[in-house]
């Protein structure tokens, strides 16, 4: 993940195929979630960098929406609130800021409200590294 937001897009795709990989053998649900998240954010990094088309990004974003589903729907409610936070960064660099906007001030408040702090400041400090804010 961070090799994809550092621009280093060869690094990140070797780092995500070892990841799924490892993940194809993993028996832990939240592992699974977890892995799931990172990649297809990743995914959705490098297909903005790379100024795929659409259906790259998409296909990423609605990965990240079923990986939140799946979390959610399984109770882990610090993986779906991780996938939330990956998808408003996705729509920040995609250039949908104002959804971007919408979904990480909901985030902030309901990350805030369940004790996950750090998530709250995530979305905060996503918000003010938009650029359409400057």
């Amino acid at each position: 993940m961070a090799l994809a937001e550092q621009g280093k897009a060869a690094e990140a795709q070797q780092a995500s195929a070892k990841s799924n990989e490892l993940l194809a053998k993993a028996m832990d649900l939240a592992v699974r979630i977890q892995g799931d998240i990172d990649n297809n954010y990743v995914g959705g990094l490098l297909a903005n960098s790379a100024r795929a088309d659409g259906s790259k990004r998409q296909g990423a974003a609605s990965a990240l929406e079923s990986a939140r589903e799946k979390a959610n729907r399984f109770g882990y409610v610090g993986l779906e609130f991780e996938a939330r936070l990956r998808l408003g960064k996705l729509e920040l660099r995609s250039g949908q800021t104002s959804a971007s906007r919408t979904h990480l001030r909901e985030l902030q408040r309901d990350a805030r409200a369940k004790g996950f702090l750090l998530i709250a400041r995530q979305a905060t400090d996503a918000l003010h590294a938009d650029p359409a804010r400057r």
